[in-house]
């Protein structure tokens, strides 16, 4: 129950019910250091990241990170889980290098505990990526989000997946911070198809990529359609999302933008 009312953003209840599940395990006769103990703590400290409570969070995966080790041998998976999830919180209060450090150690685990190509790896690899761009290191990210790709496609046997999509995104994102226009615009168009085709022409992150897009035709100069691409995520966004929805009201601002930059420059034109 408490990881149901975690999905549907009902976070005080989750905790509250997560609480309850602690203490029937100290009526139960479980000790503070069980497994049972570290999966509870594991799943309060979700919900902290979901909260942006990311001391919280970080403090109690501290303790579900000492039970583990107590118990588990260093290259568990679980182990690689609690890397991961405190290189998230990490991330999140802008400790960059800190969180790169946890989570290569998950992906070592990861890669120990796993086949080659597993979502797990993949995703770790994805976040690396991640994490150097947003460092603005995209030439480092880049080869990172090859290998997250890589790990995607073989765990998937397919090239047309929405993860491989979201990779894709990403990479394309990258390109066109470096100026590498033409290859954006290559890994995006790829993008946009597959999240078409696997999520839905109406999917938030189908949006999400028209107006990377059109980021790259703004770019380029092709202001008119750079506003087309803009105008299809907006549309997306307005059936999906509140009127004053951060994410909404970004874009909004974004079309109006364009829009004044179409009309600056007719006018040059015209005069």
């Amino acid at each position: 129950m408490g990881a149901i009312k975690d999905q549907i953003g009902e976070y005080d209840a989750a905790l509250n019910l997560y609480q309850r599940s602690s203490e029937a395990l100290k009526l139960a006769g479980i000790p503070d250091d069980h497994l049972q103990v570290a999966e509870l703590k594991m799943k309060i400290a979700f919900v902290y990241i979901n909260q942006a409570r990311w001391a919280d969070a970080l403090d109690t995966l501290h303790k579900v990170k000492e039970i583990r080790e107590r118990i588990l041998p260093a290259s568990h998976a679980d182990m690689g889980r609690t890397w991961f999830t405190m290189g998230i919180a990490l991330r999140s209060q802008e400790r960059y290098d800190e969180a790169f450090d946890h989570m290569k150690r998950a992906l070592a685990i990861y890669e120990h505990a796993y086949s080659h190509g597993h979502p797990h790896t993949a995703n770790t690899y994805n976040s690396m990526a991640n994490l150097k761009a947003v460092q603005s290191q995209y030439n480092e990210a880049l080869p990172l989000y090859e290998q997250a790709k890589e790990q995607f496609r073989q765990f998937y046997g397919t090239d047309e997946h929405s993860d491989i999509a979201r990779v894709l995104n990403n990479m394309g994102q990258a390109h066109r911070h470096l100026g590498n226009l033409s290859k954006a615009l290559d890994y995006l168009q790829k993008a946009l198809k597959m999240r078409q085709d696997t999520l839905g022409i109406n999917h938030p992150d189908t949006a999400t990529t028209w107006v990377n897009l059109s980021l790259v035709y703004r770019a380029k100069g092709d202001l008119k359609i750079a506003l087309e691409h803009a105008q299809h995520g907006l549309n997306i966004r307005r059936a999906k999302l509140q009127s004053e929805h951060e994410d909404l009201v970004e874009i909004e601002n974004f079309v109006v933008q364009l829009e004044q930059e179409i009309l600056a420059l007719d006018h040059i034109q015209i005069t």
